[in-house]
């Protein structure tokens, strides 16, 4: 299960270990930088922008409307401890990435996890994924990116699906929902 960038290097992964990966599960994921627009951006993606950006972050993270009280208080202590110089390593990697080869490469069975409300990975992400292997297995829940762990029994369920390729297991249509 790769979620987020976790999800390219889980595809990476899963094609260059075909006889150790049974399946791949991308969750709120992408195979390509989830936002093309900020490859022009990409040189103003070093520490000292980053740590400005992060800076100003700290407002909206601590008056954030749909998440949690605890999950606000563990995303702001992440960002205190997470350096800039490590951010802006990690923007770098999103802005550069592509998994699209690695992706057709895979043979295992693979399914694709949507958060309704994923402000971070758009659906134009999704779309591609799909394009890439039509027969992966979709599912769509409720929440935003981080939604794993807003709701991590949600996401069980439909790993626990997938894995036994019950009920809420379906061929992909264009942005379907269980």
């Amino acid at each position: 299960l790769g979620s987020s960038f976790g999800g390219p290097l889980a595809t990476m992964l899963a094609a260059g270990e075909p006889q150790r990966v049974r399946g791949l599960i991308l969750c709120a994921s992408f195979v390509r930088s989830p936002r093309p627009a900020l490859h022009r951006y990409r040189h103003a993606a070093a520490w000292p922008v980053v740590g400005a950006l992060r800076a100003a972050r700290r407002v909206p993270v601590w008056l954030g409307r749909s998440q949690g009280r605890s999950f606000r208080h563990a995303k702001a202590e992440t960002w205190t401890r997470v350096p800039a110089r490590s951010l802006a390593a990690r923007l770098r990697s999103v802005i550069a990435v592509d998994a699209r080869e690695a992706l057709l490469a895979c043979a295992q069975p693979i399914a694709y996890v949507r958060y309704e409300a994923d402000g971070v990975v758009l659906p134009a992400s999704f779309d591609e994924v799909l394009k890439l292997k039509p027969e992966l297995r979709c599912y769509s829940l409720p929440g935003a990116h981080l939604g794993m762990h807003a709701d991590g029994a949600a996401l069980a369920r439909v790993v626990s699906e997938f894995v036994g390729e019950g009920p809420e297991a379906r061929a992909c249509g264009a942005h379907p929902s269980p």
